[in-house]
């Protein structure tokens, strides 16, 4: 089979439509090809369509050029005035009927939940009008530890006495005032010669 009848062949079954073309009582298509496209391919096209549809109906059909197509041919068809009887229809689908059985969701093998248990809110003592009062809650004693000591061991701690001590070992001894020294003495005893004397 050559490109014109199989160009022809898909517009006749109509390709997607749900509707065929035998007898048609009105037929209009077109004819398009590359530039290698002949005028024998362009009947053989009117011919099988023709033989398709009714015998008196009316034809109408073009022929064009086209450089873009340049293997193939492309066959364009409009048709009217189908009878009821070559109508091929996909029935329609109704969608509105409503679910009277419920549908369980969950699945057999779900595990069932266990019930919770209420937690019960500690007791409180009552007092003598009715009234609930919390219950006093006493700290146990800490035991007291032991003291640091501050000063560092090995260490021996001077007492008072020590220290008062080594303050008086520093101070020069002074004598009394009614005592003298021999330093005093000696100084008398030295005699200043007359040059170092100041005269009046």
């Amino acid at each position: 089979r050559n490109r014109a009848q199989r160009a022809a062949d898909e517009a006749i079954a109509g390709g997607f439509l749900n509707v065929t073309i035998r007898g048609a009582k009105r037929v209009l298509f077109n004819i398009s090809g590359g530039e290698d496209m002949t005028l024998f391919e362009v009947n053989e096209v009117a011919e099988r369509i023709a033989q398709a549809i009714d015998d008196t109906a009316d034809i109408t059909f073009g022929a064009v050029i086209d450089p873009i197509l340049k293997d193939s041919i492309r066959v364009t068809l409009i048709a009217a005035g189908m009878e009821e009887r070559s109508t091929a229809r996909i029935p329609a689908i109704h969608l509105n009927q409503s679910l009277s059985t419920p549908i369980n969701v969950t699945p057999p093998n779900a595990p069932q939940s266990k019930p919770v248990t209420p937690m019960t809110p500690p007791s409180r003592s009552a007092n003598r009008d009715g009234q609930q009062r919390p219950q006093s809650y006493t700290p146990q004693p800490t035991p007291p530890r032991p003291p640091r000591s501050s000063g560092v061991p090995g260490r021996q701690q001077r007492s008072l006495e020590d220290l008062r001590g080594i303050r008086s070992m520093g101070r020069r001894r002074e004598p009394p005032k009614g005592q003298q020294t021999d330093e005093d003495e000696g100084e008398r005893g030295i005699e200043i010669p007359p040059y170092f004397k100041k005269y009046d």
